[in-house]
C-alpha cells in the first residue's frame, strides 16, 4: 500500500488516538479539523491520498463530501466514523464513495482491518484498470467462448481477458473480479461470510485460500465461465461447484454489515458494473449482462438489477 491517510474530526485528542491506531499500516497520516485544511491537502496532490477517515458528526461533513469527492476527486476511499449506528443517514449508507462505516468506541484492530481493506480494494481496482488499458480490446471479435478457473491467479488473468470483451472494460472489471473470486472462495472453497471477515481481520485470507485449494475435498473443483456476445447484449455466466449461498441479502449494502471489512462486492457489481445481475435460486450460478452501446431501447424494467431463473 502507498499514499497518505487523512483523518478529519473536531476533537484533536480523538484524532490523535485514531492516528495512533493507524500506525501499523506504515502510511503517512495527516489530521484536519476544518473544510479548508482538508480541501488544501486534496487539491495539492489528490493522487497521493490513500483514504479519508471522516467523523460524520463534524458540522461540515456533508460539505466535505460534496466539495472534496465530487469536485476534486470522486474515487477517494472514504471511511465514515459515527458515534452510534443510529447516526448513519440513509444517503450515506447508499453512497458508493463510502467504502465502510465504523462506530465508536473504535477498536484498533477493527480500524486497521477496515482501513486496510478500503485502501487495498481501491488500489487493486487502479492496478486492474491500468492492466486493462495495456491490453488489446477484443469487444466484437468473439461471439461465444467457455473458460474454466480454479485459483485466484487464474481469476485475475480471466477477469482481465473477459473485460476486454465488453464495450467498457474499466466499468466491468471490478464486477467480474468480484463474481469470479466469490466463485472460488465462497463457492468452491466454501469459506463463509463470517470466516472471511475473521481471515481478513487477521491478515491470513490468501493463506487460507491456498491451503483449501490443496484439500482433497476442494482440489478438483473448478469454476466455469460462459461468454456470449449476442445482437442485444454481452453476457457472462459464472458457475461454481459449491453448495450455493443466500445471495438475496448481498444485493445491497445491508445496514447491519456497514462496519464489516468486506461484503460490498455483489452490491457494487449490481449498481455499477452491470446492467443486469441474476442468480440461480441455489446461488452457485450468476449471469451478468451489459447492453451494447448502440442499443437505443430503454432497459427492460423486469430485467433490471436482480432476479432469478431456473
Amino acid at each position: 500500500m502507498h499514499g497518505t491517510i487523512i483523518t478529519v474530526g473536531e476533537d484533536r485528542n480523538s484524532l490523535i488516538l485514531t492516528n495512533s491506531f493507524l500506525t501499523p499500516l506504515g502510511l503517512k497520516v495527516t489530521s484536519c479539523t476544518d473544510m479548508l485544511s482538508i480541501y488544501e491537502h486534496v487539491v495539492e496532490k489528490p493522487e497521493a491520498i490513500a483514504a479519508i477517515l471522516l467523523e460524520s458528526s463534524h458540522p461540515q461533513a456533508d460539505q466535505m463530501l460534496q466539495s472534496v469527492l465530487q469536485k476534486v476527486r470522486n474515487d477517494i476511499p472514504l471511511v465514515l466514523i459515527h458515534d452510534t449506528i443510529g447516526d448513519v443517514p440513509e444517503s450515506m449508507q447508499k453512497n458508493t464513495n463510502v467504502y465502510y462505516h465504523l462506530f465508536k468506541p473504535l477498536s484498533a484492530k477493527k480500524l486497521v482491518s477496515v482501513v486496510e481493506s478500503a485502501i487495498e480494494d481501491y488500489q487493486e481496482r487502479q492496478r486492474l484498470e491500468h492492466l486493462i488499458q495495456q491490453r488489446t480490446k477484443l469487444y466484437g471479435m468473439v461471439e461465444e467462448s467457455i473458460f474454466t478457473f480454479r485459483t485466484l491467479e487464474e481469476v485475475q488473468t480471466l477477469a482481465i481477458h473477459l473485460a476486454t470483451l465488453f464495450p467498457e472494460p474499466e466499468r466491468v472489471i471490478i464486477g467480474l473480479m468480484e463474481l469470479l473470486v466469490n466463485a472460488v472462495e465462497h463457492g468452491n472453497l466454501e469459506i463463509s461470510y463470517e470466516e472471511k471477515g475473521f481471515l481478513k481481520e487477521n491478515g491470513v485470507w490468501e493463506q487460507e485460500i491456498s491451503k483449501r485449494l490443496s484439500f482433497p475435498k476442494y482440489s478438483n473443483r473448478r469454476g466455469r465461465v460462459y461468454y456470449c456476445n449476442s445482437t442485444e447484449y454481452v453476457e457472462v455466466t459464472v458457475t461454481d461447484e459449491g453448495p450455493g449461498f443466500d445471495w438475496q441479502k448481498y444485493l445491497s449494502v445491508d445496514f447491519k454489515r456497514l462496519s464489516d471489512n468486506h461484503g460490498r462486492g455483489i452490491a457494487l457489481s449490481c449498481s455499477i458494473s452491470f446492467d443486469m445481475l441474476q442468480y440461480s435460486e441455489k446461488g452457485n450460478k450468476v449471469t451478468c449482462r451489459i447492453k451494447h452501446p448502440f442499443q437505443e431501447e430503454a432497459a427492460d424494467e423486469n430485467l433490471m438489477k436482480t432476479g432469478t431463473f431456473e
